[in-house]
This record gives structure tokens, C-alpha cells and sequence, in this order.
């Protein structure tokens, strides 16, 4: 039972890792996980995924009983727990993956909380789920109660130099980090540039993991036609033959095991096929 939070030290958009980290664990795991965010509503983690029809005409008629808004005033009034978190989220995939959309007016609409609602809600959620990834783009105040809750974190840089002197010099005197596991990824990464994850490692001395994650064209226009889902069990099982998919869902993987090796949650292996 653990949370998971994303720095977009990069400006690079967590939101395209915390998808598809949330989607392999759900195939390759058999533990519950939540996916959230407290960036506006329809974008961020809400776009690569298809709306449910049993869910989205309720959505229309009450676009905020569902997700973010929701779970915070219920907070706030006390009367979150563990038995009805879920009636308030997505399934996405079935007894694997939920997700609870942002708020409708991003994180303005979340500022008359207070911080402590935040974390029961928080709480709450590790109570019903094995893992709870919360995606928190900006620099606000939910950011920081996102960066300060979280007991692992993920970092987003890019294979950018000035951007990675400054990230770890910053790193030697940030409590984030040098309380917390952590693991550092590379969005669109390139590993024929000079800037390669075994230069970054000797250079900086860097003591942390760090996980590649290259462009994907057929990621980026599963992301488009909201067919994210279908995209990682299409490639599921061919990911594993060394076809071009592995590419990009074998370093997700590799990201996937990493956090749940730092949450230390005890891994239970799906069947193999996807959930």
C-alpha cells in the first residue's frame, strides 16, 4: 500500500509515464492500483482512455460525482472509506486498474481543502488499493502536498545537460529525495546520444536508478484515438518476442518493476496474458 508520486522536473509531461506505468502493473500484477490526478479534468491522465458507456451518461448529467471532486469533499465531510472510495472512481481494467478522474476546475477547485483532508484521502485510498499513482502537473499548492505525501517518488528529466546540472546539484539538498526512494526516468529517450544513461550515472555519481523510456510512435496515436489500453495488450505478449513493441513496453516494465521493488509491495504475477 503505497503512493506514488510524479516530479515533472523536466516539464516533459508526467502524465505520459504515469499511464503507462499504470497500465503494464495492471497486466503484469495482480494488484489493485489507482490511478488519480489533480490537474483539470479531460486532460492529463483523462485523455488516453475511452469513456465507459455505462458510466459516461452520469458523467455528463453529474460531470463532478466522479473523481477528484468527489473524493475530496467526501473527505472533507468524513464520509470516505475503504468500502465506498470505489464507487467514486473508473474501472479501467477489470479488478486491476481504477481511475479517478481530475477535478473539474484543476487545482483551484481542490485549493479550499485543507491539507490534512488531502492526506486521509490519500489514506483511504492505500487502505482499498495495493498502489496509488497521483499525477500532480504544476507547481502549486497540491503539487507540494502531492510531492511531501508520496512515498516514492518518480522524477521526469530529459537528456537535456544544463537541466540535468541542475537537477543534481538541487538533489544533494532536497529532502524529497534524500528521504525517499526514488527513481529518476528519461522521457523520450535516446540512447544513441552522448547524454546515455551510463554517461549520466558517472558524470553525476548518480546513485539512483534511471529508466530510458524512448518515443513510440504507436504509443503516441494510441494516445490520440484514446486506445491506450488496447495498444499494451496488442504488444503484450509480442513484447516479449523482441519485436519493435519491447522497445518502448519492455523500459515501462522495467519502470513498473523498479517501484514496486522501491514500494516494497509484494509482486503477485498475472497469468501472462494481461488482465
Amino acid at each position: 500500500m503505497t503512493t506514488v508520486a510524479f516530479w515533472d522536473y523536466g516539464q516533459v509531461g508526467t502524465s505520459q509515464i504515469a499511464v503507462p506505468l499504470a497500465v503494464i502493473t495492471s497486466l503484469d500484477y495482480r494488484i489493485r492500483t489507482l490511478l488519480t490526478q489533480t490537474g483539470k479534468r479531460r486532460s492529463g491522465i483523462d485523455e488516453p482512455f475511452k469513456e465507459d458507456k455505462r458510466y459516461s451518461s452520469d458523467l455528463i448529467a453529474r460531470p463532478n460525482e466522479q473523481g477528484m471532486d468527489s473524493l475530496m469533499r467526501l473527505s472533507s465531510s468524513g464520509i470516505l472509506n475503504k468500502k465506498n472510495i470505489s464507487d467514486y472512481t473508473m474501472p479501467l481494467i477489470h479488478e486491476r486498474l481504477d481511475m479517478a478522474p481530475g477535478p473539474e476546475f484543476g487545482e483551484a477547485g481542490l485549493l479550499r481543502y485543507q491539507e490534512y483532508q488531502f492526506n486521509h484521502l490519500l489514506q483511504v485510498a492505500n487502505e482499498r488499493y495495493d498502489l496509488v499513482l497521483i499525477d500532480s502537473p504544476g507547481t502549486g499548492v497540491l503539487n507540494e502536498m502531492t510531492m511531501k505525501a508520496g512515498e516514492v517518488m518518480v522524477v521526469l528529466l530529459k537528456q537535456n545537460t544544463r537541466l540535468l546540472e541542475t537537477y543534481f546539484e538541487e538533489a544533494k539538498y532536497n529532502p524529497l529525495l534524500a528521504n525517499k526512494p526514488h527513481v529518476l526516468v528519461l522521457h523520450h529517450y535516446d540512447a544513441d546520444q552522448h547524454c546515455s544513461i551510463s554517461n549520466i550515472k558517472r558524470k553525476y555519481s548518480c546513485k539512483a536508478p534511471i529508466i530510458g523510456i524512448p518515443y513510440n510512435r504507436e504509443f503516441a496515436d494510441a494516445w490520440n484515438s484514446r486506445e491506450v489500453i488496447e495498444f499494451f495488450r496488442r504488444n503484450y505478449i509480442s513484447s516479449r518476442r523482441n519485436v519493435p513493441g519491447s522497445k518502448y513496453i519492455e523500459p515501462v516494465r522495467r519502470l513498473s518493476q523498479k517501484v514496486l521493488e522501491l514500494a516494497d509491495i509484494q509482486q503477485m504475477p498475472s497469468s501472462g496474458r494481461g488482465a
